[in-house]
């Protein structure tokens, strides 16, 4: 049965995404139903984009629909067709509407706690060089604050494939993956009665240089070691606890925004409460930090392409820098479309000492790379411009073919999500 949509109401005409402009008449796309705006409009995701379609009828939160192109314009129209109908009287959850809330709950908590990471590292080294020698740092928190920097990975890392595999993996927002992965794989052993002291040794490993597994294990240590004590708490100098500037966590959708060295801010407390109160407040912030980017690189649905937001601090000698990264999937097309090519976006931000704030986007098409930098050192640039053909020969190496290499003053563009409007002609 056929049911038509109203008619396309007038709307002032908007530039389509480049997402949008791929697009071709006859097209098949996969999309879900996650808010319904009035009884004639609901908002729709179509892999990573959201889209504000118009339509008379009904559909429920979580809705799966196939989505036929029949029109192309600055409104385009849309056949669909439910793929999921509408669940049993008797079946009240929606496991999407579950995930929505759970999400927005994990960012309402998190988002009032969260800070750059980049001080609590800057303390960290600095309690492991000489902190212990003029305050009586507790073995317990000074033994994990060591094997926190120890695991993290070095500056040779970026040149190595699988160590750099292997620092993303464990950057911390894999920590509960890894975990319900080990489980199932201890049950496994347990049932067939195989376990081995060398799979047991291989496993804790994995996971003992993850950096979220580590920040907790700091921040039970310094829980068992102080009481909470609101008196303590408010004690703390503002300079010991504010004093490092906002920067944004790198989220989907947004550019990275590069983070400087800072210095450690916890050398003027020779109080010991004080310190490890300060410093359980940094840990704290990390890991709501390190919450914000699980939350963001969760997919909406299982056919949502990869967006993935973390932080990577690297041990650079006695200094730790941070690289802020995005990696995200482009749109696939429908398998049976002509010239389907996988396409993947990384956003990277880094401030390295002598270079200053660096933004990179690197775009691959198969084995196509376009790189640009933007930055805001003129000394800096021209090292970049220097060095490009350099890269270029790198990427020839690896197998890829460099369509773009250039180098910009200022800083990268905001990454600006519209909204668009569409009109769904849906058979159910």
């Amino acid at each position: 049965m056929e049911i038509n949509g109203s008619p396309a109401s007038i709307v002032k005409p908007v530039q389509l995404s480049s997402t949008i402009s791929n697009w071709q008449v006859g097209q098949i796309l996969q999309a879900t139903v996650i808010k319904q705006l009035s009884p004639q409009s609901l908002i729709i995701q179509v892999a990573h984009q959201q889209l504000q379609a118009d339509t008379t009828v009904s559909l429920t939160i979580g809705q799966k629909l196939e989505l036929r192109v029949s029109q192309l314009s600055d409104k385009p129209i849309l056949q669909a067709r439910i793929l999921n109908p509408t669940l049993p009287s008797n079946v009240t959850s929606h496991p999407p509407v579950a995930t929505d809330a759970a999400i927005k709950t994990l960012l309402k908590q998190a988002l009032p706690k969260q800070a750059s990471m980049a001080t609590l590292l800057a303390n960290l080294v600095w309690l492991n060089q000489s902190a212990s020698k003029t305050v009586p740092i507790p073995a317990a928190v000074l033994n994990i604050a060591k094997q926190l920097i120890k695991q993290l990975p070095t500056k040779g890392s970026g040149t190595n494939t699988e160590q750099l595999k292997y620092g993303i993996l464990n950057s911390g927002v894999f920590l509960e993956s890894k975990l319900s992965k080990l489980a199932r794989n201890k049950a496994t052993q347990i049932a067939q009665e195989k376990i081995s002291s060398s799979t047991a040794i291989r496993s804790t490993d994995t996971l003992s240089a993850d950096l979220k597994l580590n920040l907790l294990r700091l921040f039970t240590a310094i829980q068992q070691t102080t009481k909470t004590d609101n008196s303590v708490h408010s004690q703390i100098p503002m300079a010991q606890t504010g004093s490092q500037p906002f920067i944004p966590p790198s989220l989907p959708g947004k550019t990275p925004l590069a983070q400087a060295r800072v210095q450690a801010n916890l050398a003027g407390l020779s109080n010991l409460p004080l310190l490890l109160s300060a410093l359980g407040k940094q840990v704290e912030s990390s890991l709501a930090r390190t919450q914000l980017h699980q939350a963001a690189s969760l997919p909406g649905d299982e056919q949502a392409p990869l967006n993935l937001a973390f932080e990577l601090p690297i041990r650079n000698h006695q200094h730790i820098d941070i690289f802020d990264l995005i990696i995200s999937e482009d749109e696939k097309n429908h398998p049976n479309e002509k010239n389907n090519k996988q396409q993947w976006n990384v956003n990277l931000a880094f401030d390295l000492d002598g270079l200053g704030p660096v933004q990179v986007k690197l775009k691959m098409i198969d084995n196509q790379v376009s790189t640009t930098f933007w930055t805001e050192s003129v000394a800096t640039r021209q090292l970049l411009s220097q060095h490009m053909e350099n890269l270029r020969q790198r990427y020839h190496q690896a197998g890829l073919e460099s369509s773009e290499l250039s180098c910009y003053p200022g800083t990268a563009p905001s990454t600006v999500s519209t909204r668009l409007h569409i009109v769904l002609d849906i058979n159910a």
